[in-house]
């Protein structure tokens, strides 16, 4: 993330983008990669370890609620009904990344997640 932000000029230079793109994917690209940095690992790796445990459902289930209410709903509201345009639906991203962390994280504290996983004394 770090990388993308510091060559953004010269990825800029390549496009010959106008002043005002320039601007809007500056903000989404900072948006997206000062979000992802923190909050992407934690939204989508607790989800692996959760499935890895055999806990398919919850996961699945949280992914996709969330991915139509939070990201496409608030997506939706964000840039329509705020006017927010092209942010709004980034900002929903993140809030949706949020989210997950949010369902994921208490799922794995409360280690309901252990009763899911039995070990095949085969396979050792």
């Amino acid at each position: 993330c770090a990388a993308v932000v510091i060559t953004l000029p010269l990825t800029f230079k390549l496009y010959g983008l106008q002043a005002d793109t320039m601007h809007l994917a500056l903000i989404l690209i900072l948006i997206h990669n000062c979000s992802a940095i923190f909050l992407w690992p934690s939204a989508f790796t607790l989800s692996n370890v959760l499935r890895a445990a055999n806990d398919v459902t919850f996961p699945m289930i949280v992914s996709i609620a969330s991915m139509i209410i939070v990201r496409l709903g608030m997506g939706y509201l964000l840039a329509f009904h705020f006017n927010l345009g092209a942010i709004g639906v980034w900002v929903a991203m993140i809030l949706d990344w949020i989210v997950r962390i949010a369902f994921f994280a208490t799922r794995y504290r409360s280690g309901k997640w252990k009763t899911f996983y039995h070990a095949d004394a085969d396979a050792i």
